[in-house]
Formats: structure tokens, sequence, C-alpha cells
């Protein structure tokens, strides 16, 4: 159906470059069109961008030290709470020099509170008394540094987050560095895209953000931009964004693509048409306009 801005009944003409025949003009024949009036709107400037879901804190959980494991204590795609204990591996000969360790400081702690006393009442030298002090406070370094090696045995979670698949099992001997299962906070969750550096006056922080993803196309997630790098490829000329989203049900994962508009701010007093008047010939657009009572194209 024929678009144009203006009344009922208007005469369609085309372009009007139609050559006019030897014979004389041909009859014009009027077409009965739908008309819309134009309008003056604040509009959304906006444009789209492909990005990619990243998790905003992520992390591969490894062992400080080699040990067999003793106990896991999740389940692949489990959320945990920062400091969650997630696997523990075998103390034993560790706790036998722990014991050993605070029965030496034990024995020391009691040798001098007697010494002190003594030479308080001055039936003892200060001097002894003064080197068990210093040997308490040796044997209690000692308690200490073996504290903090069982803590080793020990691999927690660092933040909140969601767990990936484990890779490990109960028996097994593993060594420093060797992955044990993922990490990622994904509520909420960054979203990382590149724009043309034209653009870069119009990207503000907290610029509204819409994504959808394939896995779900019914359903937009709201943002906003977080982050505008403060540089620009020099290859590609864009510049590299990140915007965050809430993701309360963990719907988004990392490394997700993702479809994204990003209102770069508003155009006052624009002028607007419905979208199924603009008509499209390579690259030109344009409308059809009522001009007393003929449809005149209009590029636009």
């Amino acid at each position: 159906m024929l678009q144009a801005i203006g009344a009922l009944g208007v005469t369609a003409l085309g372009d009007g470059t139609a050559d006019a025949a030897e014979s004389g003009p041909p009859p014009e024949q009027a077409i009965t069109v739908s008309l819309a009036t134009a309008k003056l709107e604040d509009v959304p400037r906006r444009i789209q961008a492909i990005g990619d879901a990243v998790a905003s804190e992520s992390v591969t959980l490894t062992p400080r030290i080699s040990g067999r494991v003793q106990s896991i204590l999740f389940e692949g795609g489990e959320t945990v709470e920062a400091g969650a204990l997630i696997v523990k591996l075998d103390p034993a000969e560790v706790e036998a020099e722990y014991r050993l360790a605070l029965a030496e400081l034990e024995e020391v702690k009691a040798a001098s509170a007697r010494a002190s006393q003594l030479a308080a009442d001055g039936a003892g030298p200060r001097s002894v008394a003064e080197d068990l002090r210093r040997r308490e406070a040796a044997a209690q370094a000692a308690v200490d540094t073996v504290e903090e090696r069982l803590k080793s045995f020990e691999i927690r979670a660092p933040f909140a987050g969601r767990l990936g698949l484990r890779s490990i099992s109960v028996g097994a001997l593993v060594q420093p560095g060797e992955a044990i299962v993922t990490l990622d906070t994904v509520d909420p969750i960054d979203v990382t895209f590149a724009v043309p550096e034209r653009f870069l006056s119009d990207l503000r922080p907290r610029a509204d953000v819409s994504a959808v993803s394939t896995a779900f196309p019914d359903m937009a997630f709201a943002g906003a931009i977080r982050l505008v790098e403060p540089r620009v490829d020099p290859a590609l000329r864009m510049v590299r964004v990140e915007a965050q989203l809430p993701n309360p049900d963990g719907r988004l994962l990392p490394g997700k693509l993702l479809s994204l508009d990003v209102t770069l701010g508003t155009e006052s007093d624009a002028i607007t048409v419905p979208a199924v008047a603009v008509r499209t010939e390579a690259s030109v657009q344009y409308v059809f306009r009522d001009r007393e009572g003929r449809a005149e194209r209009m590029l636009v």
C-alpha cells in the first residue's frame, strides 16, 4: 500500500520522471492511499551492538599445596557464599605437628608463669623469667605458623558466586595450581562490546542498555553502561564499553552472545512518521507526502 502524508484521495504520480508519449500524456489514475500525520516528538537515539556476557567476578579455585582430597563439600552448579568451604585436603601430618606445637607452648607458658612469679617475689632471677618469656613468644609463633599451614588444606570460596563442574574426586592427589572448580559471580553480569569511535562523545556511564539473548528471544534484559574504556583501538577505530545487567535468575551465563540496544541520548522535536511509510531503494530512503492532493516523493 502506498504511504503518504496528507489527506485521503491523493493522486499517485510516482517521482514524476516518466517521459510523455508522442500521442500525449497518459491519463492520471487516482489511487486511494492510507495517510498519516508527521509529528514532533522526543525520540531516543540508539545504536545496536553485539556483546559478550562476562562474569563480574571469576576465578578458578586451585590448592596452594599438594595433598590428597579428603572431602568435597559442593555440587556442580551450586551457589555458595563468600568463605564457604569447598574442598578439604587430608591434613593428618600437619595436625600432628600442630598438637606437638601446642603441647610445647603450654609447657613453656607454665614455666614462664612460674619464673615470672618467683622473680616478682625476689626468689628467682629475672634473667630466667625473661628467657622463658622469649621462648613462650617463639612457641606461640610456631603454633601460629602451623595454624596457617592447616588453612592451606582448606579451599574456600573467595567471594559469593556459582560453582562450575568439579574436576577432582575424593582420594585424588592434587598439586599446587591444579584446577579444581570455577567460581563465577553472575548477578549482576557484565557485558563487553565495542562501538565506533564517532559515538564516543555520546557514551556516558549509567546510560541505558537493553540486551536480548537468542536463548530467550522474547525477554529483554535491562541494564546500564558501567565503564567506557579511555582509549580507542587504533587499528579498528572502535572503543570498548562495559555494561552491567541484573541477572537474579542466572539466565545469562558467561560467554553468551547478546544483541544490544544502547541509548545515546534523546533527539528533541524530531519529525516522526510510521515506519511502514519509509521506502528504501539501494541506500536511499524516502516517503511520499501530500502536496496539493498529489503524492510527492521526499528523501529522508
